[in-house]
């Protein structure tokens, strides 16, 4: 169990995905487990179920070095099950090249602010995925607030700054947000503060 396995991971991600054996015999079930292909590996090749028991092992599948597309493989376990000695179960995995949005911070605290001075700050916006990150747009809900990219193109791997700043001539707190929009998501950061005399 499962029967076959598919998964979707981008491509330097991992995932792991429990298998388990189990004996509905009435005797002692040994066996066996090949894969083919270096993408998926077993956290145990062999084993032995008592019977009405079972194992768990754990199927592993990497997308590093993969381009995208779809691949097939499988795992083949092999046992002393006279009705069934082989079982063969199907993996189809997907691998998807995106780029992936990640921030340092999810909110900006401008703390106490003088009226008319503008405050500024920085998050960093990093790209973690395999893809050029594209940011299309710095969106902001308060006309008070300003966001600034150093780059609109983020390598895999690189971040750059968003520079935020705000200005406002109305006294007391305040909080707003500023949107970074890329060709895949979108990420809101809060901004908050207090503006004073």
């Amino acid at each position: 169990n499962p029967d076959s396995i598919f998964v979707t991971i981008n491509c330097e991600d991992s995932l792991v995905v429990p298998l388990t054996i189990s004996n509905t015999g009435i005797g002692t079930l040994t066996y066996n487990n090949t894969t083919m292909n270096t993408w998926l590996t077993l956290s145990s090749n062999s084993g032995a179920i008592g019977a009405g028991g079972s194992n768990t092992d754990y199927v592993s599948i990497y997308g590093t070095g993969l381009a995208d597309g779809v691949y097939t493989s499988s795992i083949l376990v092999s046992s002393n099950d006279p009705s069934t000695s082989t079982q063969t179960i199907p993996v189809i995995l997907t691998v998807e090249r995106n780029a992936i949005l990640g921030v340092s911070d999810s909110c900006i605290n401008l703390g106490s602010i003088i009226q008319n001075i503008p405050a500024v700050d920085s998050v960093l916006v990093s790209n973690t995925g395999c893809e050029a990150m594209y940011i299309t747009n710095v969106l902001s809900s308060s006309s008070a607030l300003i966001g600034t990219v150093d780059a609109v193109i983020i390598p895999p791997g690189q971040s750059t700054w968003l520079e935020v700043t705000y200005t406002s001539n109305v006294l007391g707190a305040f909080s707003t947000n500023i949107t970074i929009v890329t060709a895949n998501q979108d990420t809101s950061i809060c901004v908050y503060g207090v503006i004073t005399m």
